[in-house]
């Protein structure tokens, strides 16, 4: 076995190649230093929580990821984060095996170390179109509550950009109303709003497509 035909390796390039699926969110945790003991264990107890919602396929982080490491007869497949939190393996020799490592880095860590990533992958029911509903609402609210201190919260993927795209658009359609009522009574919303260029609720959301900071 090669390391590009483990699951592991095929996992981070479907996500890099997938990234704008319906299925993968990208969870970004900013910290002046993302990679200490404290951190890891908030991200593994973050990791176990989102793995419990039944909408949710997969969700990989430092806490769980595999390494795959060349031997002289093929490769070794061994969880990173082995003996760490335990103190059986130090910090360092941690830090050895993520960082410049490319299973690990661009994907669950920054190369500056001072952001990790956790990549959820939802569950695509077939034949269920609101099996996924509310779900961004929800994982927003969960990480508006989560008690991990000094750390803020990004949201990306095609999952939160749909959402918010919808939200803007609702948001807009509300505001042509409050308008239609205050000025024009005798016109319909249909009207205004046909008269209108999408140009502005465009422009108003693009800065929160791609990257929502839900700190």
């Amino acid at each position: 076995m090669t390391a590009k035909n483990t699951p592991e390796f095929k996992f981070y390039r479907e996500f890099r190649e997938d990234f704008g699926s319906d299925y993968l969110i990208a969870i970004a945790v900013k910290s002046p230093d993302y990679l200490t003991l404290e951190n890891l264990r908030w991200t593994r107890a973050l990791t176990t929580v989102l793995s419990s919602d039944s909408r949710v396929d997969r969700v990989v982080s430092l806490t769980n990821a595999f390494d795959v490491k060349h031997k002289r007869f093929g490769v070794k497949v061994e969880s990173v984060i082995e003996g760490v939190l335990e103190g059986e393996k130090t910090l360092e020799e941690f830090k050895a095996d993520v960082v410049q490592n490319p299973f690990f880095e661009g994907n669950l860590i920054s190369a500056d170390g001072k952001t990790g990533a956790l990549l959820v992958r939802l569950k695509a029911k077939t034949g269920d179109p609101d099996f996924l509903r509310g779900y961004v609402s929800d994982l927003r609210s969960l990480l508006d509550y989560f008690p991990w201190p000094g750390v803020e919260f990004f949201l990306a993927g095609a999952p939160i950009e749909q959402h918010d795209f919808v939200a803007a658009i609702r948001r807009d359609h509300r505001q042509v109303e409050l308008a239609r009522l205050q000025y024009y009574p005798d016109v319909s919303v249909s009207a205004m709003w046909g008269g209108m260029t999408t140009s502005g609720a465009l422009s108003r959301t693009a800065d929160g497509l791609s990257m929502v900071n839900i700190g």
